[in-house]
């Protein structure tokens, strides 16, 4: 209870966006190494689709206005669109829902959310004054990717759409690697890889969760601190703490191997 509450506090020191992006970097490489053409924080994508003589103008906005409408992570051969979302909801929601339903609440809430910034800018910038959810830039993100798919991580586990691009990530890999670890069939590789997957995803998040956590009890009792010096320091041991592990344990795509 107590740790949530910490967890989602609004704080100084640039915690949620540093979780955020640790794992937006950790999915990218995961997808990377199954074989996915994928590309992260796509600025370009719905840009093209804002009027050209008021896209100066937009670009001038602040940069949380402007990731409003940039995914996270883009499957190219898919159309797929994915934003990586950290689980903050409030206590009294968890208690009355549960840590499953919270994390799929956010998942669920992602698509909505992009369709109404996309329609805001539509009214803003292109001028719009139609029907809802029907100008130039949200026809172009319902005709040519469906929807964007949130992928949500919690301090008690993960969302359901983070649990299947997992299993296709596993399944990529398999595709790829099961003879040389030796597997008799891609089925028996997509288990093995599936589990060493998850292990890797629950390990960084629950390391990611504590660093944050132990941030904020930091900032409660010392007050202010040197930012920019607090954030490296953060980063190197971080970089530290993942290179002991692999050293130790090695990579999941060597799994199985002898």
């Amino acid at each position: 209870k107590h740790g949530i509450a910490i967890q989602s506090m609004l704080t100084k020191g640039d915690g949620f966006r540093r979780r955020h992006n640790s794992l937006e970097r950790l999915l990218l490489r995961l997808l990377r190494r199954a074989g996915f053409d994928v590309s992260n924080e796509v600025t370009w994508l719905f840009l093209r689709h804002i009027a050209l003589d008021r896209r100066a103008a937009f670009m001038r906005q602040s940069l949380g206005v402007r990731k409003g409408i940039i995914p996270d992570l883009l499957l190219r051969a898919f159309n797929d669109l994915f934003d990586v979302k950290g689980q903050t909801l409030s206590n009294t929601f968890l208690q009355k829902s549960g840590f499953r339903q919270a994390v799929n609440a956010k998942e669920n809430g992602v698509n909505l959310n992009y369709r109404r910034r996309a329609h805001a800018i539509d009214c803003k910038y292109n001028g719009w004054r139609g029907a809802r959810f029907m100008g130039p830039l949200c026809r172009f993100l319902t005709t040519h990717y469906g929807k964007v798919t949130g992928l949500a991580f919690g301090p008690h586990g993960v969302g359901d759409q983070v649990e299947a691009l997992v299993s296709r990530i596993a399944k990529g890999t398999a595709e790829l690697q099961w003879r040389q670890m030796g597997a008799r069939s891609v089925k028996e590789a997509t288990g093995v890889f599936k589990h060493a997957i998850r292990c890797e995803i629950g390990i960084h998040n629950t390391r990611l969760l504590s660093q944050l956590v132990f941030d904020r009890v930091g900032i409660m009792l010392n007050g202010g601190f040197d930012k920019s010096a607090y954030s490296r320091k953060n980063e190197r041991d971080a970089a530290e703490a993942e290179h002991e592990y692999w050293t130790r344990h090695g990579g999941w795509s060597n799994a199985g191997a002898p």
